[in-house]
């Protein structure tokens, strides 16, 4: 790339530092050369092309690709689209994300972008698991520590998208919402405990992530052990 920069515009181009910034960076410096008249500006335009960048964000299954040694990973997606990439986690929200930091070419980077996009669907697969209403309270947190995503609900099961591993993490986290236990209410204290139209008892299961179902004064909380315990 240097040499036909150098040719293409009659400059000389000398990379100062080799070592790379934390974000990828180094450092050159561009003199006029020794043949025709210079065109420094268009040099520097065409290595700022060069090093346009876009931050994508991937799920934690691509990433875990990404971070992969071998040919067959990172190191060919930057050889096939002619990129180089950085990955490096950020916290949003409280929340860390994977990023995927791509630079080179507009196009190439387009390119590389799509690749990534594709590259979920390919390693992923879909799995039906049972969905009771302790599932359904705890399933936004399951997705994100699972790192899966819901493709679709029917009635009792829900089914959910993501890597082998992760649906099988998936899998015993949804397990551990099955944890019961049982506690007597007097009857005559029935109706405060369940609430106008059933609002307490809703309340209740919205703070706790527990499902909550009363019959003939026996009160059944359904859940992760931990959460069960902890509800009043």
């Amino acid at each position: 790339v240097i040499q036909d920069l150098q040719v293409r515009f009659n400059v000389h181009v000398e990379v100062v530092d080799w070592a790379e910034t934390p974000d990828g960076r180094v450092e050159v410096q561009i003199e006029a050369g020794d043949w025709g008249d210079a065109d420094i500006p268009g040099a520097v335009q065409e290595i700022q092309a060069l090093t346009s960048a876009e931050e994508v964000k991937v799920s934690k299954f691509v990433a875990k690709e990404l971070a992969k040694d071998g040919y067959d990973n990172k190191s060919k997606i930057e050889l096939d689209h002619q990129v180089r990439i950085w990955l490096r986690k950020e916290t949003v929200d409280g929340k860390v994300e994977d990023v995927v930091e791509i630079r080179g070419r507009p196009d190439r980077i387009k390119s590389a972008a799509e690749f990534l996009g594709s590259l979920a669907s390919k390693v992923s697969e879909t799995r039906s698991f049972s969905f009771n209403k302790a599932v359904r309270l705890n399933l936004d947190r399951i997705q994100y520590e699972a790192n899966v995503q819901v493709a679709a609900r029917h009635g009792d099961s829900v089914s959910l998208k993501g890597l082998p591993d992760s649906l099988a993490l998936a899998g015993t986290l949804i397990q551990e919402c099955s944890f019961s236990a049982e506690v007597s209410v007097p009857e005559k204290s029935v109706g405060k405990f369940i609430g106008k139209g059933g609002s307490n008892v809703q309340a209740l299961e919205k703070e706790h992530k527990v499902g909550i179902s009363t019959k003939d004064g026996l009160v059944t909380l359904v859940g992760r052990r931990a959460d069960v315990e902890r509800a009043p």
